[in-house]
C-alpha cells in the first residue's frame, strides 16, 4: 500500500539548513572578494599613500582594506601636496587665482598652518600628530618657481597647537622620526644630512659629497632604524641600518638597490620606491632593509597611466 503520510520535517531542521547555506555563500563570496582583493592590492601595502603629480598638483591615493584608491581631500583650491599622521592631516593648497601657497590643517576645518603666501613643498607630519615640517622657497633667485636646488629651501617646523614655526636650515624633504625615545627631525641640505633633537632643538649635520638637487635627499624609517640615501653617481638608492644618530651619523652599509627609482619611502621597516620602467610605466617596488638578501627588490603593484607618484612619508 502507498504510504500517503506526509513526511514530518522539524522546523529545526529547516533553520539550520537555511544557516548552512547562507555561511556557505558568504564564505565563497569572501573567498572571491579576497582573491581578487590579494591580486590587485597586497595586503603588505595597507597603509601606505601616495602622491600622484609633482608639487605643484596632484591628487592623493591610498591603499586601504578596500583596494587601490582616491582619498578625497577638501580644499578650497589646488591640492600641491599632503601628509597625515596620528590624527592630523595636512594639504598644500594653491589658491585659483593669485597661486599663493598655503598649507591647512584639514583635519580642523581648514585651519591655516602658514598665511605667507610663499612657495612650500614636501610636508610631513609626526607620527604622535603635535608637529608639522615643510620646505619654504626661500631663495627666488634660482629658477622661476618649484626648484630643485636644495639651496632654494628651508626648513621649518610648525608645532601644530599653538601654531608656533621654527626655522631649522637649509634643505629638503623633512622626515620625523623617534630615537631612544625622543622625537627627530631629518632634512637633507647641500652640504649633508642633518639631524635635530626637537625637545632641545640642536642640530647637527653630516657632511657628504651631494649633487645638491632634491632628487638626492635621504629617507628614514619612522623607528630610525634604516635609512635610504640615493646614489649621486650610481642613480640607485643606496640602504643602510643605523647605528646611531650623533654626527657623523652611523651607518653600516646594507647595500644598493638595483632599480632606478623616481621616489621612495618608508613604511615601517620596509623601503618602497617608484620604478619608471623602459615601457613607460611605473611599478612599485618593495624592498627589505632587515633581509640585505632580499635587496634586489620586488615589484608588488604597477600604477596605471605615466603620472609621476611619489611615497607620501
Amino acid at each position: 500500500m502507498e504510504d500517503t503520510s506526509e513526511q514530518f520535517v522539524p522546523a529545526f531542521l529547516h533553520s539550520q539548513s537555511n544557516k548552512t547555506f547562507t555561511i556557505a555563500a558568504i564564505g565563497v563570496v569572501l573567498v572571491v572578494l579576497g582573491a581578487i582583493y590579494a591580486y590587485t592590492v597586497p595586503v603588505r601595502l595597507i597603509g601606505l599613500s601616495v602622491f600622484e603629480g609633482d608639487y605643484t598638483h596632484g591628487k592623493v591615493f591610498t591603499f586601504g582594506i578596500f583596494g587601490f584608491h582616491e582619498k578625497a581631500v577638501p580644499v578650497d583650491g589646488i591640492l600641491a601636496d599632503y601628509a597625515s599622521a596620528g590624527g592630523t592631516s595636512v594639504a598644500l593648497v594653491r589658491n585659483f587665482t593669485t597661486n599663493a601657497e598655503d598649507i591647512t590643517l584639514v583635519s580642523e576645518k581648514g585651519r591655516l598652518l602658514t598665511n605667507d603666501g610663499g612657495g612650500k613643498a614636501a610636508l610631513s607630519v609626526s607620527e604622535d600628530g603635535t608637529f608639522m615640517a615643510f620646505a619654504a622657497r626661500t631663495d627666488t633667485s634660482v629658477g622661476v618657481g618649484f626648484t630643485p636646488q636644495l639651496s632654494a629651501w628651508t626648513i621649518k617646523v610648525v608645532n601644530i597647537k599653538n601654531g608656533n614655526i621654527t626655522v631649522m636650515g637649509t634643505g629638503f624633504a623633512p622626515q620625523f622620526f623617534t630615537s631612544g625615545g625622543k622625537l627627530m627631525l631629518i632634512f637633507t641640505g647641500p652640504t649633508g644630512i642633518t639631524i635635530v633633537d626637537l625637545a632641545t632643538n640642536t642640530a647637527q649635520t653630516t657632511f657628504f659629497l651631494n649633487p645638491g638637487v632634491i632628487d638626492y635627499a635621504a629617507h628614514i624609517s619612522r623607528d630610525g632604524k634604516f635609512m635610504a640615501i640615493p646614489n649621486g653617481l650610481t642613480k640607485h638608492y643606496d640602504l643602510f641600518s643605523v647605528t646611531h644618530i650623533a654626527a657623523p651619523l652611523g651607518l653600516s652599509a646594507l647595500g644598493s638597490v638595483s632599480p632606478t627609482l623616481v621616489h621612495g619611502g618608508f613604511l615601517g621597516d620596509t623601503f618602497y620606491g617608484v620604478e619608471r620602467t623602459p615601457a613607460a610605466t611605473l611599478n612599485l617596488v618593495q624592498f627589505a632593509p632587515a633581509k640585505p638578501s632580499e635587496l634586489e627588490g620586488e615589484a608588488v603593484f604597477s600604477f596605471s597611466g605615466s603620472s609621476l607618484y611619489r611615497i607620501i612619508p
